[in-house]
């Protein structure tokens, strides 16, 4: 399965590094949320 999954991103590169930036930008809104919290 992991082969088939790294041919996949291999393909769709520009997609894979959409994904890792929403990911990235979810963690960060995250922080910028638990920082006003205090």
């Amino acid at each position: 399965p992991n082969s088939f999954v790294l041919t996949i991103f291999g393909q769709n590169r520009s997609f894979y590094q959409f994904s890792a930036k929403f990911v990235r930008f979810k963690q960060i809104s995250a922080k910028i949320d638990r920082f006003k919290l205090f």
